[in-house]
């Protein structure tokens, strides 16, 4: 997460559902609206398929379908995270661009592993509009959906 001297946090806010979300501004490198998904055959459920971003093929996470809600088809208003790991670059299908929100690391309550199979939420910061949940981009994925878009991605560049 992106931090100043004084333990300032930047956070790109979005929401799915009615919920609201926040991935560090660090790991984002930029938003677009949503386009056409090409099917990545072999990858997990929760990967919708992949997108040409420059000419490197990217996987888009549906994480509607990781939070265990109803799968549903992209929308004209819908918009494209495009994130950095230290593995690799993934795309997050969201439903709406909030902006950006700026909290001192004493207002994040940390919630660790007190939520079992969300160990992508790292925190939950409380705003006037309600709670937003904070995701840790580096634990998105299960080792089982790294392998999988990893060898999903290598059939693809073999063709």
């Amino acid at each position: 997460m992106n931090s100043d001297m004084n333990g300032e946090k930047n956070f790109i806010t979005f929401a799915i559902d009615g919920l609201r979300f926040g991935v560090g501004l660090s790991k984002t490198e930029r938003v677009f609206r949503a386009v056409f998904v090409t099917p990545l055959p072999g990858s997990p459920d929760t990967v919708l398929g992949a997108v040409d971003v420059s000419g490197e093929i990217v996987p888009v996470v549906d994480l509607r379908m990781k939070i265990g809600l109803e799968k549903r088809e992209i929308e004209l208003n819908d918009h494209f995270l495009l994130v950095q790991t230290k593995k690799r670059r993934l795309i997050l299908l969201v439903e709406r661009i909030e902006g950006i929100l700026r909290y001192s690391g004493r207002h994040i309550t940390q919630i660790g592993d007190l939520v079992p199979g969300l160990s992508y939420i790292s925190g939950v910061v409380r705003d006037e509009e309600g709670l937003i949940l904070i995701n840790d981009i580096e634990e998105l994925l299960s080792r089982k959906e790294e392998l999988s878009i990893k060898e999903a991605l290598e059939r693809v560049r073999q063709e």
